[in-house]
């Protein structure tokens, strides 16, 4: 056989891995490695028969190869965490990254990318109801998982695990209501699957999330021409939190005297930790050995709560600075091809994106597996219809 015959029967088992991968994401850990797994056996066998390094040459790469050197070069000074470090790296980091690369090499049709949202869309109205279903039932449907009063979170370990989750879904529903004369199904279609999504956030009381949605709703109404629409949403938006008694609370929880003690104990840690070593950092997965060490007894051992200071505090400020670069010329790319596309996509998916980024200013979404793979996977899709779009143009990716 040919590798004529052969590339397409291994580009149909990405594709398919890749739907079971994210399908999996939300519900089980277990399979997002064996897809993962099996995705990138797949995809080596696809590169050694059909080697192309094109996908390597662009700016966004450069970042990422950066990036992943000052992680390396940390784990210099992991001492006796080493192999911890490495593991890391590799692990977490490497793998994540690989997912990011084999999504951008396989979606790279609109009818590829369509069905990755379809598969994406069918999966969150599952865990949709499903939040809903543990909202009135304290137990939801899929894992078994079971709440004692508090916020819910589905199939996650944390209820800001599943605003996380649901923030991009919104917001990208959001922005295809808003940017297309829609037919009167999908504006059902579409209105349902906000209310479900928008439900799911306000249900878990994540603040940080909210947050994120408000600042990705102000960016798509900078953008879109539709903009008195996303505006007349976000006021929507703010004022059922403000409406809501609990949600309300939650709100003016942030502003009242010593709200946030305890998110603020975390951080000056997290300074600390920098503070001994700003330049390469204390090495990659060792920030919460450090937290154990600095903090306070009580305080128990943390998470950053804060994915870029964590970055910098495990890796120094120019892995961090690095990461930012490789977000700042993806992101600042697609603006610019989607202000010469108006592709409704490809706002959903950059709004989607900025408001998870927002998020992780306050909570740890790049050290979830789940959510890692999440939004590296959300980046190949992105990266992918910029990709498409620069190509209509007769522009080099």
């Amino acid at each position: 056989m040919n590798n004529d015959k052969v590339i397409p029967i291994l580009d149909k088992c990405l594709e398919c891995l890749l739907y079971c991968l994210i399908f999996f994401m939300p519900i089980s850990i277990a399979a997002i490695e064996i897809c993962f797994g099996f995705a990138f056996a797949v995809f080596i066998v696809k590169k050694i028969l059909q080697p192309d390094l094109r996908l390597f040459k662009n700016t966004a790469f450069i970042y990422l190869v950066i990036f992943l050197i000052f992680c390396s070069l940390s784990i210099g000074n992991s001492g006796i965490y080493f192999l911890k470090g490495l593991r890391a790296i590799l692990g977490k980091w490497l793998e994540n990254i690989l997912i990011f690369i084999i999504v951008l090499d396989t979606f790279n049709t609109p009818k590829k990318i369509k069905r990755a949202l379809l598969v994406l869309l069918i999966t969150a109205v599952l865990i949709g109801v499903d939040s809903v279903y543990q909202q009135f039932t304290r137990i939801e449907f899929i894992r078994q998982n079971k709440i004692f009063g508090g916020p819910i979170a589905a199939t996650f370990k944390t209820p800001n695990s599943l605003a996380a989750y649901f923030s991009p879904i919104l917001l990208f529903l959001l922005v295809l209501l808003v940017e297309r004369k829609q037919r009167l199904k999908n504006i059902i279609t579409y209105s349902f699957l906000i209310i479900l999504s928008g439900t799911a956030i306000m249900l878990t009381y994540s603040r940080g999330s909210w947050v994120g949605v408000i600042a990705a709703m102000f960016l798509a109404a900078a953008l879109t021409k539709n903009s008195k629409k996303m505006v007349f949403f976000i006021l929507a938006f703010m004022v059922i939190l403000m409406a809501v008694p609990i949600t309300r609370q939650k709100v003016l929880y942030s502003f009242s005297p010593g709200g946030d003690n305890f998110r603020f104990a975390i951080t000056n840690i997290t300074w600390a930790v920098i503070n001994e070593n700003p330049l390469l950092g204390k090495g990659i997965g060792t920030y919460m050995l450090h937290f154990k060490r600095l903090a306070p007894a009580g305080l128990g051992i943390q998470y950053a709560h804060n994915c870029y200071l964590q970055i910098w505090a495990e890796c120094g400020i120019f892995a961090l600075l690095s990461f930012i670069l490789f977000l700042v010329v993806v992101l600042g790319r697609a603006i610019r091809s989607y202000k010469r596309s108006r592709n409704s996509v490809h706002l959903g998916l950059i709004c989607g994106i900025f408001g998870f980024l927002v998020h992780a200013l306050f909570d740890n979404h790049l050290y979830s597996l789940q959510l890692a793979v999440y939004f590296w996977f959300l980046m190949g899709l992105l990266v992918s219809v910029t990709k498409i779009e620069e190509a209509k143009r007769g522009v080099a990716f």
